[in-house]
C-alpha cells in the first residue's frame, strides 16, 4: 500500500448559494487520490476547476452547475499514468463532511458502464458522522485500491460482514453512534492484508444538485495505529457499492 503524508493544511468551505447555482467552493484542497495512492490538491472557484500536484502537473477544467460534472482531459496536462480517455468527475460530499471526486467514463474504454466508479478523491478531515448509520443487504463494492469487487452487507443490529464468495469473509460490529467497525483483516483469509487492523466508517455521499438522485454508499478505511499513515483519520483506501 502506497501513503504519502505531507504535512500541509487544506480548507475548504462548500454551500450553495441560495439565488444562484453552485456546486460549492474551495481553495487548495488536499485530496487523497485511492487509485494512485498519493495526493492531489483541488480549487473550485465559481466553475473552474483545477487539479494538479505542485511542480508536476496542473489543469483546469468547466464544471457543470447542473450536474456537478466536469469532464477531465488528464492528456492535456503532464500527468503521469493518464487514463486512455477523458473521465468525468463528479463533486459529491459525504455525511462526514469530506468532499468527494468520483470519476467514471462516459466513453465505455475502461468500463461500459458510464456509473461505473474508478477512482475516488476524497478531502481528508472528516467531522462526526451526523447520520444514522446504514442498513443494506448483500451488496457489491468496488475496492479502489485493490481494484476488485467485495460483498458486504450491514443488518439493523450493527453486524458488518464483508468477504469475496469462496475467498475469505470477515464480520465486525459497528458502532452505532460513530458508524465505525475495528476490521482485523488478520482474522479472515484475505489475501494482501494490511498489517494492522483498520477502521472502517460507513457514509453515504450524494451530489449537491436535485439532479443527483443517487445516493452513494462507502466505506472509507483509516489506520488509528499511526502505522500506515501518522494522521489516524487519513484515508487509505475506499470501498463503494456498484
Amino acid at each position: 500500500m502506497r501513503f504519502s503524508t505531507l504535512a500541509l493544511l487544506s480548507s475548504f468551505t462548500v454551500g450553495v448559494a441560495a439565488q444562484s447555482k453552485s456546486c460549492g467552493t474551495f481553495n487548495n484542497m488536499l485530496v487523497a487520490d485511492m487509485g494512485d495512492g498519493d495526493q492531489k490538491y483541488v480549487t473550485l472557484v465559481d466553475d473552474q476547476l483545477t487539479l494538479g500536484q505542485p511542480g508536476i502537473w496542473n489543469l483546469t477544467t468547466t464544471v457543470d452547475f447542473d450536474t456537478c460534472v466536469a469532464t477531465v482531459d488528464f492528456s492535456k496536462s503532464d500527468k503521469p499514468e493518464q487514463p486512455p480517455c477523458p473521465l468525468n468527475a463528479q463533486i459529491l460530499q459525504t455525511g462526514v463532511g469530506t468532499i468527494i471526486l468520483e470519476y467514471t467514463d462516459s466513453t465505455g474504454t475502461i468500463n461500459t458502464d458510464s456509473t461505473y466508479p474508478l477512482n475516488l478523491w476524497t478531502s481528508t478531515e472528516p467531522l462526526p458522522n451526523v447520520e444514522s448509520c446504514l442498513v443494506f443487504e448483500q451488496t457489491k463494492f468496488q475496492d479502489m485500491h485493490d481494484g476488485d469487487v467485495k460483498n458486504v452487507e450491514l443488518t439493523a443490529g450493527g453486524q458488518l460482514t464483508m468477504g469475496q464468495e469462496g475467498i475469505w469473509s470477515l464480520t465486525s460490529q459497528v458502532d452505532p453512534i460513530t458508524c465505525q467497525a475495528t476490521i482485523d483483516f488478520s482474522q479472515s483469509t484475505k489475501p494482501d492484508q494490511p498489517p494492522v487492523p483498520l477502521i472502517a466508517t460507513v457514509v453515504k455521499a450524494s451530489g449537491e444538485t436535485a439532479s443527483d438522485l443517487n445516493q452513494r454508499m462507502m466505506l472509507v478505511f483509516t489506520d488509528p495505529s499511526g502505522e500506515l499513515n501518522e494522521d489516524s483519520e487519513y484515508p487509505l483506501n475506499i470501498w463503494e457499492a456498484v
